[in-house]
């Protein structure tokens, strides 16, 4: 349950106890291990606009909106290894019915990171996703709220090949939680992320990016979650990140309540990451 977020922090505290000869820094100024730009729940603040190639999903038009208020901050710092934590809301709109709202997912993480040197390292994460259906889509739809959640225990490994390239290889293990059955305990499945991005750190200037990020989900029998986005992208002197994108995604719908579902999407966002 929601308790496996408290792994990481007390890892990290165990680790700084037995290295004490290391001070704890805490809000160090950057994140270690960078997390899929193209991922559409990595943790930022966003607003996007969407038009469906291709839907599964009922009672929904061709076209939305995504509001997604979120950020991964670093927390403290001690040698090798760094704590994170990080929360997100994100929300689909659906515009062509007088914005009604689809429905909504939160997220809350902690990670533990360990840098090899500048350009590899390891990070173990824990996370937990909750699902949640909009009452207008509810009222429309006559669907009950089911009150999905996730777990998620993950261990991701990445590393810097050229300069500003990155990959991260990530495998999950889940376990799903349905609050309207008998038996809280639905299901557990296993997750497979491979993500690539190129992003330069140049300051103050828009500089072109893309990051591609393909995921594999067992309760969707392993077919492919692609998505890929491209843009422009500005460093400011805070690092600060913000970037004008087009972006593509095909494969499972990636909200709780509409987990079973698919979808093909090309959109049009603004992310910033703080």
């Amino acid at each position: 349950m929601i308790f496996k977020l408290f792994l990481s922090p007390v890892f990290f505290l165990c680790i700084s106890f037995f290295n004490a000869d290391t001070a704890i820094e805490w809000n160090p100024e950057t994140k270690f291990i960078p997390y899929s730009i193209a991922d559409p729940k990595t943790p930022a603040f966003k607003i996007s606009y969407e038009n469906y190639l291709k839907k599964d999903i009922p009672f929904t038009s061709k076209t939305r909106s995504v509001t997604s208020l979120g950020a991964v901050f670093p927390t403290a710092k001690s040698g090798k290894f760094q704590l994170n934590t990080g929360a997100s809301f994100y929300c689909r709109t659906d515009i062509e019915n007088s914005f009604d709202i689809t429905g909504w997912d939160g997220l809350i993480l902690n990670d533990l990171a360990y840098k090899f040197n500048n350009k590899s390292g390891i990070r173990f994460s824990s996370k937990h996703f909750s699902g949640h259906l909009g009452d207008e889509y509810i009222k429309k739809s006559g669907w009950e709220r089911v009150s999905k959640s996730r777990d998620e225990n993950a261990l991701a490994f990445w590393f810097m090949p050229f300069d500003n390239t990155s990959f991260i290889f990530e495998t999950g293990y889940d376990q799903n939680y349905n609050y309207k059955k008998e038996h809280k305990y639905e299901a557990s499945e296993l997750r497979y992320q491979i993500a690539a991005f190129h992003i330069k750190d140049e300051k103050n200037s828009w500089l072109p990016f893309w990051g591609t990020d393909i995921q594999f989900f067992q309760e969707d029998n392993y077919k492919p979650s692609l998505s890929f986005q491209t843009g422009y992208s500005f460093l400011d002197n805070n690092n600060d990140r913000f970037r004008m994108a087009v972006e593509y995604y095909r494969g499972k719908v990636r909200m709780m309540e509409f987990s079973g579902y698919r979808e093909e999407y090309i959109g049009l966002a603004f992310i910033a990451e703080f």
